[in-house]
């Protein structure tokens, strides 16, 4: 049986490598690499600047809609808390 699931995840890793040979990462971010280099010092700190502020406005939506979630998950908890031993 194991033979039979490591031949799946075989087939399926082989047939990964082989797609993500075809779209040559290594390329792409070499090319990046250069374009970047190539930008003056301003436009990189102004880049690097709206990057954090995007990560962070981004962090904070998850949290608040984590957050949401542990909260509905409580409210559910408690309902099932009271119906059960009501």
């Amino acid at each position: 049986m194991m033979l039979l699931y490591t031949n799946i995840f075989m087939k399926f890793w082989l047939w990964l490598d082989n797609l993500l040979k075809g779209l040559k990462f290594d390329e792409l971010f070499d090319k990046l690499g250069s374009l970047i280099k190539s930008l003056p010092e301003l436009v990189k700190w102004g880049g690097a600047i709206f990057l954090a502020i995007i990560i962070v406005i981004g962090l904070i939506t998850f949290i608040k809609s984590l957050f949401k979630f542990f909260l509905v998950l409580v409210v559910i908890g408690a309902i099932i808390l009271i119906v059960t031993r009501g």
